[in-house]
């Protein structure tokens, strides 16, 4: 049984209430996955990770009964999946498997085909960040790991894998509720860059060298993306631009660490002087890590006071992660723990994101190279 019945959300949990944001990547593998195993696995995996398979009302998650029916669906198909190879087959595929909209925090959908099979986690942002997605679901992996290790399963799952929920609060109630306005499918067009992963190592060991400043490979390719977004905008005579880079705080902060089931990140803000489509990409790095905070702990703190007056003045309602229109979304999943969702015995055969934002872009790595996916 849960300990709690609810707990209150959290003030950057709340800027997914009013602006549903959803978190679904695609899985594909060539083993067919085992159906019953999942399920069984998901019915375990929801008496931990309880609020994503809670409901949210009057600003709380509350628990609920597992219903399996709710929270999982498999059918089949006489299809063959083919991995894209083009912008436009990337395109096709998101629209062709996209989860449609729900009210559910979270749904685990399954699709056997002729070669394989797809695993669809679908996660609303109220729930929790990427780092929580993947913790949801190699979690779920773990439990469906092979029979003979089930007497050493439980002590291994709380001693390393079991998640806390203990959210920052708001200093006076939240209690607002979504509309459930489904918002009109994007048409975006997307482009992919490629990077050697070494050439982009020896690039930033130079700015490092010549800067003397701790310049990552996550400010560089940030730098590219923006750039080219940017340089694609409608010349408005407007040039003001901002990067916004979500910043996982979980090793920072003791009170959230590794296992902490929510939101835990900020969303970094990083504004120039002049359009940062002009600047070089060396300029813009430079300008990216400087901008990062001495003491994250204390930046964290102090996002947390901004949400809370913004609720004071009610005014939380109107915050937005980023306006597409004058600033570009940046999220590095370079680091995906894809050799730990072994559903079929192996690591996926492919992975993809299925949702994605106007002027957004998101850095992957894949056999040598940086991949940056940017969607206009």
């Amino acid at each position: 049984m849960n300990p709690v019945d609810a707990i209150e959300i959290s003030p950057i949990d709340a800027l997914f209430v009013h602006n549903a944001y959803a978190i679904e990547f695609l899985f594909f593998y060539e083993s067919r996955l085992d159906g019953a195993q999942l399920r069984a696995a998901l019915k375990r995996a929801a008496r931990h990770f309880w609020p994503a398979f809670g409901r949210y009302a009057d600003g709380k998650l509350h628990f609920e009964r597992y219903d399996e029916s709710k929270f999982y669906s498999e059918r089949t198909v006489d299809e063959t999946f083919v991995v894209p190879q083009t912008s436009e087959g990337f395109t096709a595929l998101s629209r062709a498997y996209r989860s449609p909209e729900t009210r559910r925090l979270f749904h685990l959908r399954v699709i056997h085909l002729r070669n394989g099979s797809v695993l669809l986690p679908k996660m609303n942002h109220l729930v929790g960040d990427g780092y929580s997605y993947f913790h949801l679901l190699t979690s779920l992996s773990l439990f469906c790991g092979p029979r003979l290790a089930y007497p050493l399963l439980g002590p291994l799952f709380r001693w390393f894998f079991s998640p806390h929920h203990s959210r920052p609060c708001f200093e006076r109630p939240f209690t607002d509720n979504p509309a459930f306005e489904e918002e009109p499918e994007q048409q975006l067009d997307f482009v992919f860059r490629k990077y050697s992963a070494k050439e982009v190592s020896d690039f930033v060991a130079a700015l490092r060298a010549k800067h003397h400043l701790p310049v990552s490979t996550n400010d560089l390719l940030s730098a590219i993306a923006v750039r080219e977004i940017l340089a694609h905008q409608p010349d408005t005579g407007n040039q003001s631009s901002a990067l916004i880079m979500p910043i996982d705080m979980r090793r920072h902060l003791k009170s959230l660490g590794k296992r902490f089931f929510g939101n835990g990140m900020i969303f970094h803000r990083v504004e120039a002087d002049v359009a940062m489509s002009a600047m070089s990409r060396e300029a813009l790095a430079l300008l990216i890590r400087q901008s990062l905070p001495d003491s994250p702990a204390a930046y964290f703190n102090d996002f947390l006071r901004q949400l809370n007056r913004q609720h004071a003045e009610d005014l939380l309602h109107q915050a937005r992660i980023y306006d597409p229109q004058t600033s570009v979304l940046v999220t590095n999943v370079s680091r995906l723990p894809l050799d730990k969702l072994r559903f079929a015995g192996t690591a996926p055969n492919f992975a993809y994101p299925l949702i994605a934002d106007k002027n957004g872009a998101g850095i992957f790595r894949h056999a040598g190279q940086y991949v940056i996916r940017m969607s206009y």
